[in-house]
């Protein structure tokens, strides 16, 4: 397994596909759906830097862990 660490917008687009193929396999609800998930991360993009986390088995995405570093008083977070 390797872990893939994703920061850019460009990187994020790049996971339409395989997300589709694991939003099948597993029967993700709409909320998880790659297009609703972009639009909601795209709305974010203002407020902190992307941190996505994805699994691969292979050419096989695992799953995706959805992440934002925010700055608090000087302080980064990872939301």
């Amino acid at each position: 397994m390797e872990v893939e660490i994703i920061e850019t917008v460009a990187e994020f687009g790049a996971l339409a596909e395989p997300w589709r193929v694991l939003g099948c396999a597993t029967k993700a609800r709409p909320f998880q759906d790659f297009a609703w998930v972009s639009a909601w991360l795209h709305s974010l993009s203002a407020v902190g830097s992307l941190r996505v986390t994805a699994p691969w088995d292979g050419p096989r995405l695992l799953a995706v862990l959805l992440l934002i570093v925010r700055r608090h008083n000087f302080v980064r977070a990872l939301e």
